[in-house]
Formats: C-alpha cells, structure tokens, sequence
C-alpha cells in the first residue's frame, strides 16, 4: 500500500497529470508522469481503473495489485513527480511477477520522459 504522503487525490490533479504528463505503455497499462519545477514535495502517485476492466470487485483487486507493486518505487522517484497509472481491461490477466515487472519498466520510462520534457532547452552557439 502506498503511504499516505505518496498518494495522488485530487481528482483535478490526476487528470492533469494524465492529460499533459509523458506517457509510457506496457500490453494494457499506461502510465503518465509530470513533474512539477520548484516543488519539493513528495512523489505522488495514483491508479485509475475503468469499467472495462470488470465488475467492482475485479476493480478495485486490480488497483491494490498495481499500488502494492508500485509502492517500492515512489519512495525513489523525483520530488514533485506525479505518476498517474491507468490499467486496461486485460491487465488483471497479468500475474503478479509480470505485473510488478511492468509496472515498474513502465514508470521508469514514463519518469525518463517527464525529465526529458522538464529540462531548460540547451543554447547552441554558432
């Protein structure tokens, strides 16, 4: 379970994050991560699992699979990272192992990229 410092809960939040964050994909897991300059905040992070994915109880099995492999991570990511991770409809199909293996190769992708954007463009003199 993710501690409380390290979960993302505002609705308006997630969905920027989701909107405007660097993507990464995984078979039926995405990943979207932003990172906010200046803010010294703890990484954060939330799941997001649609209808598709099953009846309520499916749901919510399949959000504490993806927090439960996904709390050993946030501790180690960037201050003021947000990390919003939305699980298709096939991703409860995953075993545990190939969950946490995707769960993890997907962050650090989505994180790389959310660097890659946050960076000050580089001057090139002539």
């Amino acid at each position: 379970m993710l501690p409380a410092a390290h979960r993302l809960r505002a609705g308006r939040e997630i969905a920027v994050t989701a909107r405007r964050g660097a993507r990464a994909a995984h078979d039926d897991l995405v990943a979207s991560a932003l990172l906010t300059v200046g803010d010294a905040g703890p990484a954060r992070a939330a799941v997001v699992v649609g209808r598709r994915a099953g009846g309520a109880v499916d749901r919510n099995r399949l959000r504490r699979r993806i927090r439960h492999a996904l709390a050993p991570h946030v501790a180690g990511l960037p201050a003021g990272t947000t990390v919003v991770f939305r699980a298709g409809p096939h991703s409860h199909q995953l075993s545990a192992p190939d969950l946490s293996a995707a769960v993890k190769d997907t962050l650090t992708r989505a994180v790389r990229g959310a660097e890659r954007r946050s960076r000050p463009p580089v001057a090139v003199s002539r």
